[in-house]
């Protein structure tokens, strides 16, 4: 598992959360890249038994409603993916579906570092201002191409 994506939306009547990311997503398989001139506010940190990074790559897509700004706001959700690689190395499937980690644009540095079946993980996500929100999971004992992990 290389990505994790959830959707958030802001409590009734509270305060805007600024979600202006430092990394866009346009699907190009090199994602994500950063963008230039954005400086994020908001840090997403992610923790397992192997690692801890304080401030994760990740990336926002608005969801139905949205003003066009990069404020999360009353009536509005969005979509956050959180990139687990660290952009050294990118991730490949070998032979017998074995992880292959090749030395590109994305990554984490070991094959054994990566999330693989019944591993835990939390996720944290920091704005500049309001509450933590904290994303505790467990992956399934066996992975599909897509998977839903309420």
């Amino acid at each position: 598992m290389f990505k994790v994506t959830f959707v958030v939306s802001n409590a009734i009547a509270g305060e805007p959360v600024d979600l202006t990311p430092d990394f866009t997503a346009n699907g190009s398989g090199t994602d994500p890249t950063v963008s230039a001139g954005a400086e994020s506010v908001t840090v997403i940190s992610y923790t397992d038994k192997n690692q801890v990074f304080n401030d994760m790559p990740w990336t926002v897509a608005w969801l139905g409603n949205n003003n066009g700004d990069n404020l999360l706001e009353d009536n509005e959700k969005a979509e956050i993916t959180v990139w687990l690689l660290n952009r050294a190395y990118a991730v490949a499937i070998g032979t017998a579906g074995s992880i292959v980690l090749q030395a590109t644009e994305g990554g984490m540095t070991s094959a054994s570092t990566l999330l693989t079946t019944n591993d835990e993980f939390t996720i944290e996500m920091k704005p500049p201002s309001g509450a933590v929100l904290n994303i505790q999971c467990t992956t399934p004992s066996q992975f599909d191409t897509v998977m839903d992990l309420n």
